[in-house]
Parts: structure tokens; C-alpha cells; sequence
């Protein structure tokens, strides 16, 4: 599979030139960082060729209480690990330190379907709700790109999950690969003509087949928000983590 797909639109050109100045400019020399929390948004922006840029990470983990209150038990564990293993300066040193936190969360709580797509639309509306604020901060860029670190788990899709199976169900199980980039429900939330290109980059999407081979999901999708996306409309409790 090619490592990007770029949808086709009206407007696939303009989206492609964006994608083209993303890969090739510097990071020092391009743009401007605003990304720290004293600068006004969006996060990066180049000035000489009129794009902004807003960088957001997303999972399948986080999730809102009632109270709105942002709740991820994966991160909080890494978190409270790497403060341990840094309190004792000696186990650090040069190293390169890498925690892999636990949950503690049921596996069907901890990768979530629901959940994933919850958090993924609640990060995209916040950003999108920022987007007048952009403009109103850079009046002279007109072109706005939205940078997305997807860090789900791959998924798949079950057509004969909840159902009682047959004998014919353990030949053909009915096992899908979960087509993220063209799931309805994910794509609805980028209708919005003020996004002129959005880089969806999801690298962790690779599935482990029975025989030990592995399918890599192309882990970048490149579209533009101004034109409706029609996509395939999952039944969610039919779609679940191929970690599990």
C-alpha cells in the first residue's frame, strides 16, 4: 500500500500543494512556532505563503466525565512512571526512557470504538471552534491545515459480532479491516469549507495476520474539509480493537 492517499476533489491541486509544503519546508526556517501556550493560535504559521496550521493528537483511550473533565488512565500511568524512574537520576542517565503505562481498564474500555470516535470529534470541535480566532490573529493567511496524530489501535469490523453463528462463520469469519479514512462517522466532522486541507496521520494502524505477516494501513489520508466526504456508515458495535 502507498504510505498517503490524497482524496480526489475539485480541489485535489491546492490540497496537494499544501501536503507538498508540509513534507518539504522547515520547521525553522518555514514557520513560525506558536504551539506554546503564550502565543496566540494557531499553532504554526508561514506568513510569506499564507497557511496556518493546527497540530492535535487524538486515541482511543481518553474519555469526558459528566463534569467535563478529560480522562486518560493510559497517559496518567506513563506519566506517574516516568516521574518515578526520574526521581532516581541514576537509572536515567543518557538513556532513552520509553513507558508503556496500564490502564488498569477492562480490555473492551481500553481500546474503544465508541470511545475512539467520542474523543476524535470532541478534539476536531474544539479546534474547529478556534478557527474564527485564527483568522482574526492572521487576516493575511487564507489557507488553514489541519495536522491530526491519530494514535488509535488498528480496528476491525465484525458483520457477524452479536449474532448467533453458524458452522459456515468459523470458515469465513466475516473479519473486516476497519477503513478508518472512510468511516462516515469520522469524516462528518471535517465538513467545514474553512479547512482547507486536513492530514490525517494514524501510524499504528497495522494488522498482525494468523500466519505473522503484517498489514500496514497507509498511515497518512490527506482531503480537504470543503467538500463532503460520503463514507461508509459502520455499525459501531460491530466494530472493536484488533488488539484485542
Amino acid at each position: 500500500m502507498e504510505d498517503i492517499i490524497v482524496a480526489d476533489s475539485k480541489d485535489k491541486s491546492s490540497v496537494l500543494e499544501l501536503l507538498n509544503f508540509v513534507l518539504h519546508s522547515s520547521l525553522d526556517d518555514d514557520w513560525e512556532d506558536r504551539s506554546d501556550k503564550k502565543s496566540p493560535p494557531p499553532d504554526f504559521v508561514s506568513a510569506p505563503n499564507c497557511i496556518m496550521m493546527e497540530v492535535m493528537m487524538v486515541d482511543d483511550r481518553a474519555f469526558e466525565t459528566e463534569d467535563h473533565h478529560i480522562i486518560n488512565k493510559t497517559k496518567s500511568s506513563e506519566s506517574d512512571l516516568y516521574k518515578q524512574v526520574k526521581s532516581d537520576s541514576k537509572l536515567l542517565n543518557d538513556s532513552v526512557f520509553v513507558a508503556i503505562g496500564d490502564s488498569g481498564l477492562p480490555y473492551t474500555e481500553d481500546h474503544n470504538y465508541d470511545r475512539y470516535l467520542q474523543n476524535f470529534k470532541r478534539v476536531v470541535n474544539k479546534h474547529k471552534g478556534k478557527i474564527d480566532l485564527y483568522q482574526k490573529n492572521n487576516p493575511d493567511c487564507n489557507r488553514l491545515i489541519f495536522f491530526i496524530f491519530d494514535e488509535s489501535t488498528p480496528y476491525v469490523y465484525d458483520k457477524h459480532r452479536g449474532r448467533k453463528r453458524g458452522l459456515s462463520d468459523y470458515v469465513y469469519t466475516g473479519l473486516q479491516l476497519h477503513r478508518v479514512y472512510f468511516d462516515k462517522s469520522f469524516l462528518s466532522v471535517f465538513d467545514d469549507p474553512r479547512i482547507d486541507c486536513v492530514i490525517w496521520f494514524a501510524p499504528y494502524k497495522v494488522y498482525t495476520l494468523p500466519d505473522g505477516s503484517h498489514i500496514q494501513f497507509p498511515p497518512v489520508y490527506v482531503f480537504s474539509g470543503k467538500h463532503h466526504r460520503v463514507g461508509i456508515k459502520y455499525n459501531k458495535s460491530n466494530v472493536f480493537s484488533a488488539e484485542l
